[in-house]
């Protein structure tokens, strides 16, 4: 796995499968080990002054599913299209929605095809981002499985306030309650064979 936390392997042309996404006209890669599945938009339930990023919550396999559109995150306009998917991550036991733009398939980069992040100015970018390689002469952004996780954890436990994203609201409900309010507003799941 590519990632800040984890020492070079000793074999550097091993490779890591890599799941190429589009948020806007940038092409960004999420480790295949986070992703649980790519899946068409499922009807989404808002809830009421949480940070404009965390755009709801899905019922998903007799679960709900915290969704997190990443164009919003990015900063990029939404407009949902037939190529909108959303990528399921697991992360630390927790499944959540991420909305992008288009799935654009899966591919393998070794450490060396990798190289360095450009310099954006900005801390929080630079955060997430672990290197940048290319696809199909696309340049690719890697997504840092560690932002992958906090990003996951926050939509669970606090999606009014996600890690690198200012509140476009005041918070009005707090974490804690969820689970009582999510009940309330969202349909009952069918738990279908």
């Amino acid at each position: 796995m590519i990632g800040r936390s984890e020492k070079s392997p000793a074999n550097h042309m091993s490779a890591t499968s890599l799941v190429d996404i589009t948020v806007g006209d940038a092409h960004y890669a999420i480790d295949v080990r986070y992703v649980h599945q790519v899946i068409n938009p499922l009807p989404l339930t808002a809830l009421p002054q949480l940070n404009a990023a965390f755009v709801g919550v899905a019922a998903f396999r007799g679960s709900t599913l915290p969704v997190i559109d990443w164009r919003i995150l990015f900063g990029v306009p939404a407009s949902t299209n037939r190529n909108t998917k959303w990528v399921v991550v697991n992360s630390r036991g927790s499944l959540v929605g991420l909305v992008v733009d288009s799935v654009e398939g899966v591919f393998s980069a070794t450490n060396e095809d990798i190289g360095p992040t450009p310099n954006f100015g900005h801390v929080d970018t630079q955060r997430r981002l672990l290197g940048v390689t290319s696809n199909n002469g696309n340049l690719v952004f890697l997504v840092d499985g560690l932002y992958l996780e906090d990003l996951a954890h926050a939509a669970v436990k606090s999606p009014v306030q996600l890690p690198g994203v200012s509140p476009d609201v005041s918070p009005a409900i707090s974490p804690a309650v969820l689970p009582a309010v999510l009940p309330a507003v969202l349909p009952p799941v069918r738990n279908e064979p």
